[in-house]
């Protein structure tokens, strides 16, 4: 089954990495059409999403996969619940707006491929090719077997250990074979689907399908389908990279952190925060090669049991990597999204911490929506004096108050068979709990690699700060808990929540500015780099075309674009949106090139 080329924006969401080509493809007018000139698009909804790790960028959009393989770039903005269907058989109403498929209401909704797929069988399929320009083969077909599929230092050796052994990564890689075309312009679903077609191989036999080559001019490292199938990697053959993207069509977003400042200082929380996109050190989806979240783990479906909380009281969390329960303990804050609990210990080959680390001491903090929204979460440093982010957790006798929910957490204890928490909202009782609560020892690892060392992030904010209330995260004594050794815990109601603001059929919204002091300045040679000042209101993300072809979102005020060959001017249209897909105004900037 070859992969048919891709008629997109550019080749979708790789536009903000790489010089790419429009490549003719699918008609968007393939679908039906209503006697009001509605037309349908179905398929199954995924993200195209492209990973820069050496500079920390990343670009993504929707995109609908059709039955025979033909990927269209999909607008979802006016859909809401869009991040809640990636993964799932749909059938969209729209328009036809130029290089995209604008959809305005789902018809029909069916099963995902996520849900439907057993989290043990990962049967994938590599395939190696090259080009006519460049016929090296910068790994041999062993060495790429023994990288993905080794018992050990490999992408399935890190499944089975962050699975515990529950999921089995298997398959087989071929190649290489040269395709009839060079590596000009990134145009990487003519070079798969030619290779597809020179493996002779039935790819439908396989959950995931890893096209791999020589590096190009296409600057990410890898490029995968949230919640699909497909996965490309640009020279970067290693765990880290091939792991990463993976976990991608497994469901999973990004583990990032955030980066809050209040008057110019860094704090937990504010309304002052920026993204960094890999900022989360304990995760692979983040910073080097360390376990997938528990949240990440029960997106795949290798963890089943959360327990939800809403009353005053202590409650027990499990050590990530046993199999004790519960491990992800979670509250809700009434916007939609919840603070997410979890507690690591120093295990086998891929989650490796030094002694007395944060991270075995305290317990980590996230921010996230529900398990169905593949979205990225958003780790909440505690311990804001520092640069790093390795010691983010929140240690014994420290308090974090959330002024979404009304909760204050206290770490109160913290050893090898787990962690205890007190969560407490204004007017509750703490009563401390007899006996005190334990979980089953953590089960002894036995090694399968050599321990990956974990790179620190680098913290610095991305936005101007403006002034905000004072932090939120502040330390307090451990807990005195109750002399009566036969107290239980007394049940106390949540308060009653905010619920969030019913989005609006209207794509626009004049709640948003315009993004101001937008600059397009050369880089280097063909690079552009475009930079602009935050817009005023609730902005989730910017959306940048450069003559009049969408390149995707970006949650930064910055981004590094790669303007094809023969172009002599351009330009950029920077506008926000919010969590909803509104529209805020348009903003542009014009360059000339010589």
């Amino acid at each position: 089954m070859a992969i048919p080329q891709i008629g997109l924006k550019g080749a979708l969401a790789l536009a903000a990495l790489g010089a790419l080509l429009v490549e003719p493809g699918a008609s968007l007018g393939a679908g039906n059409a209503s006697n009001q000139g509605t037309m349908r698009l179905d398929g199954r909804l995924v993200v195209m999403h492209a990973d820069d790790f050496a500079t920390g960028a990343e670009s993504e959009s929707y995109a609908v996969q059709q039955n025979d393989g033909t990927l269209v770039d999909a607008d979802m903005s006016r859909l809401p619940e869009a991040d809640a269907m990636v993964g799932q058989y749909v059938e969209l109403a729209g328009d036809d707006q130029g290089p995209e498929f604008v959809a305005t209401s789902t018809l029909a909704t069916g099963t995902s491929l996520v849900s439907s797929t057993t989290p043990s069988a990962q049967h994938t399929a590599v395939i190696l090719l090259n080009f006519t320009n460049d016929t090296s083969q910068p790994w041999t077909t062993s060495s790429v077997t023994n990288t993905i599929f080794g018992s050990s230092a490999s992408v399935a050796a890190y499944y089975r250990e962050v699975s515990n052994a529950a999921a089995t990564l298997d398959g087989t890689v071929v190649g290489w074979f040269t395709v009839p075309y060079d590596n000009s312009g990134c145009r990487y679903s003519t070079w798969s689907g030619a290779a597809t077609s020179l493996a002779g191989i039935d790819l439908s036999q396989y959950r995931h399908v890893v096209f791999a080559f020589p590096r190009t001019s296409c600057t990410w490292a890898g490029l995968s389908t949230v919640g699909g199938r497909y996965s490309w990697i640009n020279g970067a053959m290693t765990i880290r990279t091939v792991g990463h993207e993976l976990a991608h069509e497994m469901g999973v977003h990004h583990a990032s952190a955030l980066n809050c400042t209040s008057n110019g200082t860094r704090v937990t929380y504010s309304s002052t925060c920026s993204r960094m996109e890999y900022g989360d050190p304990f995760s692979i989806m983040g910073t080097g090669t360390r376990h997938l979240t528990n949240l990440e783990l029960a997106q795949i479906g290798f963890i089943t049991n959360i327990q939800t909380v809403t009353s005053t009281g202590y409650y027990s969390i499990a050590p990530a990597e046993s199999t004790s329960s519960p491990r992800l303990v979670r509250v809700p804050r009434g916007d939609g999204t919840f603070l997410y609990f979890e507690f690591r210990q120093d295990y086998g080959a891929y989650d490796s911490f030094p002694l007395n680390a944060p991270a075995t001491r305290g317990v980590i903090i996230r921010i996230a929506p529900d398990l169905s929204s593949r979205v990225q979460s958003l780790m909440l440093d505690t311990t804001p004096g520092t640069l790093s982010l390795e010691d983010a957790p929140l240690t014994v006798g420290r308090s974090f108050s959330d002024p979404v929910s009304g909760v204050t957490v206290t770490t109160t204890e913290a050893s090898a068979s787990g962690a205890t928490i007190a969560l407490k909202w204004a007017g509750g009782s703490l009563i401390a709990p007899s006996p005190t609560p334990t979980v089953a020892p953590t089960p002894t690892p036995t090694p399968t690699a050599t321990p990956t060392p974990t790179p620190k992030p680098t913290a610095a904010p991305t936005d101007t700060p403006s002034p905000t209330p004072p932090p939120t995260a502040t330390p307090s004594a451990t807990p005195t808990h109750a002399p009566s050794p036969t107290a239980t815990p007394t049940p106390t109601p949540t308060p009653t929540a905010t619920p969030p603001p019913t989005p609006s059929s209207n794509p626009t919204t004049t709640q948003l500015t315009a993004a101001t002091n937008l600059t397009a300045t050369r880089a280097w040679r063909r690079h552009i780099s475009v930079k602009w000042s935050a817009s005023l209101g609730p902005v989730a993300a910017y959306r940048i075309s450069r003559n009049g072809t969408f390149l995707g979102r970006v949650y930064s005020l910055k981004f590094l674009d790669h303007v094809p060959r023969g172009t002599r001017r351009v330009t950029y249209m920077v506008r926000p949106i919010d969590r909803y897909g509104h529209r805020g105004p348009r903003a542009w900037v014009t360059l000339r090139l010589r």
